[in-house]
């Protein structure tokens, strides 16, 4: 069974830059991309080879929900970006309160565990995720602790910053 394609809610671009979108909280539909509005981007997507890259909404989206055992649903991130060999996984913030980059990991471990159930995964060889927050862009504590974690873990990079490097 393949991840990607089950989803509806694709958008394709190959622009230099173009922004992550979501709705405020309480969302309720999927995140999305945009080409032209900036002041409604969470995250800005570099794309300097402007390749073209395939967006996938996740979260918000009934064909990647996951009931547990106990019931609940498995928490999601928002979008993926996949292009050639490389997969990004996105969770999308825009938040003041405490305790957001933990929030936003353990949706990017949720989503990484189902991903890895599927024939796809093995597919990617560049595997990446970000937790981008439009109101906080830069961070002033390091995390590299807990993005060596993350790599350890998952073998996925982690990076905590609203522009998203594709290489």
């Amino acid at each position: 069974m393949r991840f990607f394609s089950k989803s509806q809610h694709k958008q394709v671009s190959a622009r230099s830059e173009f922004g992550l979108c979501d709705d405020p909280s309480p969302a309720k539909n999927p995140a999305y991309l945009n080409e032209t509005d900036n002041a409604k981007w969470i995250a800005t997507v570099k794309n300097e080879q402007q390749r073209e890259i395939t967006f996938t909404a996740i979260d918000h989206c009934p064909e990647y929900e996951v009931v547990q055992a106990d019931g609940t649903t498995a928490k999601r991130c928002d979008c993926a970006l996949t292009a050639d060999n490389q997969v990004v996984f996105v969770e999308l913030k825009q938040q003041e309160y405490r305790g957001w980059i933990a929030a936003g990991e353990e949706q990017l471990r949720s989503t990484i565990a189902i991903f890895a159930q599927h024939d796809d995964s093995q597919e990617f060889g560049s595997k990446a995720a970000y937790i981008s927050n439009s109101l906080r862009p830069t961070q002033k504590n390091n995390h590299q602790v807990r993005m060596n974690n993350f790599l350890n873990d998952t073998g996925y990079v982690l990076r905590i910053q609203s522009k998203v490097e594709l290489s």
